[in-house]
């Protein structure tokens, strides 16, 4: 079964045929290209990447321009890396030349997409194939590491006493592998409580009335 990659963009026809073209480029590969439109905010990509795992996400910078979201592409990178997602993100821009400095550092790669994706056979889009090819398989090697790495603290743990440095690698570890559930449920909260008061207020106005 091949994993999932989105390609996120707000412009339907745009991202159909972006994807198009990305299916033809992914073709022999262990990747398939989902098309996705924008989620109505940040905090709805939290289930995405917990139930649909997928091996990396290409995302258009102006998810905004149809006024739908508020966010931008590198905005999105930027929430995923801060509640500790490591899935490999690439900008699929039409405006390479635009500021990405304050969020720059959440994604991998910078793509220009008129260029990369114009002929799928032709040398962009086939470096860019073997570029996030690789970005993937980095990305599964290191997070296979980590797993690794946590249960041998693990089951060390519960027959020794681990040493102090251990002790703080297995508590990095845990807290990494709960930090995107964490977030899930505070981002739940956090939309509960907004739908309470809310509520409140409603209620309050039906009292006035």
């Amino acid at each position: 079964m091949k994993s999932p990659v989105f390609f996120i963009d707000d412009d339907e026809i745009e991202r159909q045929s972006s994807v198009d073209v990305l299916k033809e480029i992914f073709l022999d590969t262990p990747i398939s290209i989902e098309s996705l439109a924008p989620l109505p905010a940040l905090a709805d990509y939290t289930d995405l990447i917990n139930k649909a795992a997928p091996a990396a996400l290409i995302l258009d910078e102006r998810l905004n321009t149809s006024g739908k979201v508020i966010y931008s592409g590198v905005e999105l990178a930027a929430h995923l890396r801060a509640i500790g997602n490591r899935v490999p993100i690439v900008i699929l821009t039409n405006y390479p030349d635009e500021d990405f400095t304050a969020n720059g550092w959440a994604v991998e790669c910078i793509v220009q997409k008129k260029r990369t994706l114009r002929d799928p056979a032709g040398s962009p889009a086939q470096e860019f194939k073997i570029r996030l090819l690789r970005q993937i398989e980095t990305c599964g090697i290191v997070l296979a590491a980590r797993e690794k790495r946590f249960h041998e603290l693990l089951i060390k743990s519960s027959r020794e006493r681990l040493s102090s440095k251990d002790e703080m690698e297995l508590r990095e570890l845990e807290g990494e592998r709960i930090a995107a559930v964490a977030a899930a449920e505070r981002e739940k909260q956090i939309k509960l409580d907004a739908e309470i008061e809310a509520l409140k207020k409603m209620l309050g106005r039906d009292r006035i009335m």
